[in-house]
């Protein structure tokens, strides 16, 4: 991310930080149902937030695929940059309204198949709707305190560690789509006068996997009137381990990983990425591949110098081959190759992608498939929360991370 403004950033390790983290509902059955919209609402949804970094002084830490790493020094800055993510989403002209169409369907097919779900806004009417929701629903969760702040030589940006980014993280994954959710740390950083002009909901005391204790959260409630489903804690337990705040220059970068090789559907469309860029030299492949990454929505880390300009590349390639096949394994699911929000969603229901206890888009790896040398594997799950960033290059020893922000599942 060259286009960082460093001078944003806070330095100062002795000041509490303020971490966002965000991420977009039911992004992979948004690819799977509305392919030929995502990319340009998705380019959308940077702008938005990269234009409200601006206003507030926040520091763009990194972006993996649809999810922002947000740090800003003060916690009413935090608080208003959330909030106004939600109004400006809201307000934007989408240009379509199959978002919506989309959002409503996936919650009016969980109720058949999940036992108590009550949809919070699939049944509103049109003016209610057109009042409260638009377009892409984003998650936002913030935490405060002190951090490890590290500057990487890699990415020429600032970085941050320790149990302030794992806490934001795991805010952010028990938040709903359209929900900014606070810790209380993040809540008394405010003063009396900005707690006092704050609209919120106190949620009590929520239990959070790898917290040894019940942490006090509340809903800054950007957008009067919205209702949510309970907090999704029972996701955020599920969740495997993730590398928010896994540095870029660590000898993997944000892409490697000694798991093993990709198999299924990853590895053969990894296989035909492969033999289709064979003829390029490995910096044109890169250049060559950023209109597709751009297109699918996934993110490209720099390069570590540990890191050869073939292996990344192979990565690379990996990384789109695993979106791909995810999408693609979805939207067969949904009954048909064409298949828009109006085809069979049961369908995506019922094979796990948008159960809400199993993240966002479960890709499951068929270990029978043949596997092909030089694609690695990824884990099981992909996209379960906010920055996850796979790590799928060849085989080389792993080196310790700054901070595991979770612990295995």
């Amino acid at each position: 991310m060259d286009s960082r403004n460093n001078d944003a950033a806070p330095k100062d390790g002795d000041e509490p930080v303020t971490l966002l983290f965000t991420d977009i509902e039911s992004s992979t059955a948004l690819w799977a149902a509305l392919p030929q919209l995502m990319a340009d609402a998705i380019a959308a949804h940077h702008r938005v937030i990269r234009q409200l970094l601006k206003k507030y002084g926040g520091y763009e830490v990194k972006t993996i695929g649809d999810s922002f790493m947000i740090a800003c020094r003060s916690a009413h800055s935090a608080v208003s940059l959330a909030c106004e993510i939600q109004t400006k989403l809201l307000k934007h002209d989408w240009g379509t309204e199959a978002l919506d169409s989309a959002y409503r369907e996936f919650e009016l097919a969980r109720v058949d198949t999940l036992d108590d779900y009550v949809p919070p806004t699939a049944r509103l009417s049109e003016e209610e709707y057109a009042a409260l929701w638009r377009g892409l629903r984003v998650r936002v969760g913030i935490h405060t305190g002190l951090t490890d702040i590290r500057y990487d030589e890699v990415t020429k940006g600032y970085d941050y560690y320790g149990d302030t980014p794992n806490m934001a993280a795991r805010t952010e994954a028990v938040a709903n789509g359209g929900q900014v959710v606070a810790t209380e740390a993040t809540w008394w950083a405010l003063s009396n006068d900005e707690r006092a002009g704050t609209a919120h909901t106190a949620m009590g005391p929520q239990g959070l996997r790898g917290v040894p204790f019940a942490v006090e959260m509340f809903q800054l409630n950007a957008v009067p009137g919205r209702r949510h489903a309970a907090l999704r804690t029972e996701i955020e337990a599920m969740l495997p381990e993730d590398t928010a705040t896994e540095t870029a220059s660590s000898a993997a970068g944000a892409l490697l990983s000694s798991a093993g090789t990709i198999n299924g559907p990853a590895a053969g469309i990894a296989f035909v990425l492969t033999s289709c860029f064979a003829p390029y030299p490995a910096a044109q492949r890169v250049r060559e591949l950023q209109p597709l990454l751009s297109k699918w929505g996934v993110g490209a880390p720099p390069r570590s110098r540990l890191v050869s300009e073939e292996d990344y590349c192979q990565g690379l390639m990996n990384r789109l081959a695993v979106r791909i096949a995810t999408v693609s394994q979805a939207r067969q699911r949904m009954g048909s190759n064409e298949a828009g929000v109006s085809g069979d969603i049961q369908n995506l229901i019922s094979s796990g992608l948008l159960n809400p206890l199993l993240g966002e888009g479960s890709f499951i790896s068929d270990g029978a498939r043949a596997r092909h040398s030089g694609v690695i594997a990824v884990p099981p799950t992909a996209e379960p929360s906010a920055m996850r960033g796979w790590r799928v290059l060849r085989k080389i020893p792993e080196r310790p991370t700054a901070c595991n922000v979770r612990d295995k599942q």
